[in-house]
């Protein structure tokens, strides 16, 4: 009977014990740590708000499939935020109860969290540059009108996403060993096939604006030199009449029909022009 006694006062001593040494810290960490994720997640993602993270996001993929989950993306920072900051208190929890299974999976949760950190930034600056890059070409496109531009500008964002994938995984040291193995070669094609089609797409574009910045040059000659100006009566080849304007693509001649025509300015330089009165 005595025996037993002293058993349990032992056991209720060492439950005491590790219960003040280990149990009610770790329980007091998880609770700081619950109070600190609500108030910094709210309040971080509030400055990231502030800054116009939210808003580089909203223009990304990322922002289109954040949209459809029915959060905003200052939801989505705010929970991912405060989900982080539960993490570091948990392990900090887990750490001081000093369980000898979980100590190994301590190590590596700490080990772990900078190259989350590290991967979370490469994601997200990665996905904001390839995207404002990728709508930039499809803008250049549609306002050149150039053919297959559109499509080659949609081709290299998802190749460029593929690539942003296999260095966060990598970061995150995740085996990408086959992934890698099946991207090399894919990447080797693609890589020949962009360049060729970057190098086609500027070519094109750079042609399809070779006019406009004669015309532009032209105008600046003309209104630089002062052959021609507004109120001169001139005859351009056939054409006689009064200049009316003096832009910096086109000038505009006005006959004595009442009729206005814009000549472009880089046709001026291959015609013969008589002035009559300034």
């Amino acid at each position: 009977m005595e025996t037993a006694l002293l058993t349990i006062l032992d056991v209720v001593r060492d439950w005491t014990s590790w219960l003040i040494e280990k149990g009610i810290p770790a329980l007091i960490i998880l609770i700081v740590g619950f109070l600190v994720g609500r108030i910094g997640g709210k309040y971080i993602a509030k400055f990231l708000d502030k800054v116009g993270l939210d808003d580089l996001i909203e223009k990304t993929v990322l922002g289109d499939i954040i949209k459809k989950s029915g959060y905003t993306v200052v939801q989505v920072i705010e929970i991912l935020i405060r989900w982080f900051i539960y993490l570091i208190f948990i392990v900090w929890a887990v750490d001081v109860l000093a369980v000898e299974a979980l100590t190994e999976v301590v190590s590596t949760i700490w080990a772990f969290i900078p190259r989350l950190i590290a991967a979370v930034v490469i994601g997200l600056v990665g996905i904001i540059a390839i995207d404002f890059f990728s709508d930039t070409l499809t803008k250049i496109s549609e306002e050149r009108k150039i053919e297959g531009g559109v499509i080659l500008s949609t081709v290299l964002r998802y190749f460029l996403y593929l690539i942003l994938v296999v260095l966060v995984l990598d970061q995150l040291k995740i085996e990408t060993l086959i992934l890698k193995d099946v991207i090399d070669n894919l990447i080797l094609g693609l890589a020949i096939g962009v360049g060729a089609g970057v190098a086609g797409f500027l070519t094109i574009s750079a042609w399809a604006s070779r006019e406009e910045i004669s015309s532009l040059a032209s105008g600046l000659i003309q209104k630089g030199d002062g052959i021609i100006s507004e109120g001169s009566k001139v005859r351009i080849d056939d054409l006689e009449g009064t200049v009316v304007r003096v832009g910096r693509a086109h000038t505009v001649l006005e006959t004595e029909k009442g009729e206005r025509i814009a000549i472009p300015n880089r046709e001026l330089s291959k015609k013969r022009i008589t002035v009559f009165q300034g």
